[in-house]
This record gives structure tokens, C-alpha cells and sequence, in this order.
């Protein structure tokens, strides 16, 4: 589904990721995990081609993204559930509306019958009592799901979901959890990948993980001279983000890692198929 081969990317001389190696599996179920300001949202952008690598090579649905290579077709496999989505939306749109939208037109499907996909969506979710509201009056969590929704009722193959408890109560976070648990163990075989800072928001049913950090400076170093064409500087800037480890999400949800990521002692647990960090020192024999 993405393959990434030492993908990098700059912008006005800053060098924001480096050396990025990723394959995910058609039906995976992955987590993109790491710091804010790391490049998450950049390779985000790259995998959902709305951004092109200037280093390196990235093929999603197994064809290699090019800028200008014209991947409106593809584009339409990928559907993203984001808060930032959200606030695009007009304030008085129908929440059907919204879901439907996620049809594209000139798909077989009739606008009726888009309607009652949308509808159809919108009651497995729970949700169909938001039908004719307005989309000023919906809550954040309620919004989520129905941008859930939306992207289930779409023809894509790979479903980004880009922090999507941003800005919830703890009550509307648990039903966005329970509703992402429940997608990613329903046997659907399309690839799903969760972008999170946080390891309380990873849902059950995600069992991968890709966990981001910033390079040592001197494997920059050998990057921008192994790449001599890379016109970026670290003079100023801070190190790119890179992929640290790939893997089930137990071996890389570990106190040694998170630690490092980022720079505070930290404990993680994991209850039933749920995970928490703390910080403090904890022993690791009282913690066995």
C-alpha cells in the first residue's frame, strides 16, 4: 500500500525529513507516532499525494508519486479524518451532506443513491439523529464521526486518521477510540494508519507502529553529503524528523524509547489492549 525508500523533503532550505523507510501492507493497521514538529503531518501530506518528496522514492498503491503526474484517480483512494478537515466545512451544511460528499461524483452511484449511503453510514455509526442539523451545532465528537463516516461511504483503499481526538472531552475522545476499535477489528480489509502524539489515543485493533524522532546531526551530516543535490542547511534549523523504528506496536511502545522521544522519564503500560504513559522514575522491578 505505501512504500517509502530514504524519502526526504525540504522547503526554502530547511531539510524537515530524511531517510524515511516505511512499507505498510495492503489491510495494515498502523500507527504514526512521535513529537509534535517532527514531519508527521509532511509525510502525511506526501502519502496522501497532496505533497511530492524531492529525495527519494514513495509509491502508494503501488505506483511511484510524482509531482504533476496528475493522481486525481488516486487521490480519491485515500480519504483523511482530521479536525483541521472539520473547519473547512460550512458552519450551516447537513451533516448528510457532509457524509455524502464523500462520494465522488462521477462514480456509478446516482445523487439519491449517495444520499442513502450516507444515511446508511450515518446509522451504523450512531449518528443519524444529527440528519438536518447544522454543522455549527454539532460537538467536536460528533463531527468526528461524522467525518468517519464520510470516509467510509468513499471509494478509498487507505484511511488516514490525523489525530482525530483533537480538541474532545474525555467523553467524546472514548467514543471516537471506541468507534476506531471497532472499525479496525471489523474485518474490513481496507489499510487504515492513525497519526497520534499520544499513546492513550491509539485505539485497540492497530497493532503496527511507526514512530518518528529527529536525526542525530552528524547522520544529517552524512545525508546532506551522501545527497549532495539536497540544497538545505542546518545553520539555523533544527534536524530532520525520521522514521526511528517500524514494528509491532509492543516492541516499539517502550520506557526506553518514549524517553528519548521525548526527553522525560516515562513509564508506558499496557491494560487489556489499551496503552498509558506516565512520567516519573518507576522501577522496573516494582513495575513487573
Amino acid at each position: 500500500m505505501v512504500l517509502a525508500k530514504s524519502v526526504g523533503y525540504y522547503r526554502n532550505r530547511r531539510l524537515i525529513l530524511a531517510d524515511v523507510n516505511l512499507t505498510i501492507a495492503t489491510g495494515g493497521r498502523w500507527v504514526l507516532f512521535g513529537p509534535n514538529g517532527v514531519g508527521k503531518s509532511t509525510l502525511l501530506e506526501m502519502i496522501a499525494m497532496r505533497t511530492y518528496p524531492n529525495v527519494g522514492e514513495l509509491r502508494v498503491f503501488g505506483d511511484r508519486t510524482v509531482a504533476g503526474s496528475d493522481p486525481e484517480r488516486r487521490r480519491t483512494r485515500v480519504a483523511i479524518v482530521s479536525a483541521a478537515f472539520g473547519h473547512n466545512i460550512g458552519s450551516g451544511m447537513n451533516p448528510l451532506t457532509v457524509v455524502a460528499s464523500g462520494i465522488p461524483r462521477g462514480t456509478k452511484d446516482s445523487a439519491d443513491e449517495a444520499y442513502e449511503k450516507a444515511y446508511a453510514m450515518m446509522r451504523r455509526l450512531g449518528i443519524a439523529y444529527l440528519t438536518g442539523k447544522q454543522w455549527r451545532n454539532l460537538s467536536e465528537g460528533e463531527r468526528t464521526r461524522v467525518m468517519i463516516s464520510r470516509a467510509l461511504v468513499s471509494p478509498a483503499d487507505l484511511l488516514i486518521f490525523d489525530e482525530p481526538t483533537t480538541g474532545l472531552d474525555l467523553g467524546g475522545r472514548e467514543t471516537v477510540l471506541r468507534e476506531l476499535s471497532a472499525l479496525a477489528s471489523r474485518g474490513d480489509e481496507r489499510t487504515m494508519l492513525l497519526v497520534t502524539h499520544q499513546v492513550e489515543d491509539i485505539p485497540a485493533g492497530f497493532d503496527h507502529i511507526a514512530m518518528m524522532g529527529r536525526m542525530m546531526e552528524h547522520e544529517c551530516m552524512t545525508y546532506l553529503d551522501t545527497h549532495p543535490r539536497i540544497y538545505a542547511t542546518l545553520d539555523g534549523n533544527t534536524t530532520p524528523g525520521t522514521i526511528t523504528f517500524t514494528g509491532p506496536l509492543d516492541e516499539g511502545l517502550t520506557d526506553e524509547r518514549l524517553e528519548s522521544m521525548f526527553g522525560v522519564p516515562l513509564h508506558v503500560e499496557r491494560t487489556g489492549q489499551r496503552w498509558r504513559a506516565r512520567t516519573g522514575c518507576v522501577s522496573h522491578e516494582r513495575s513487573e
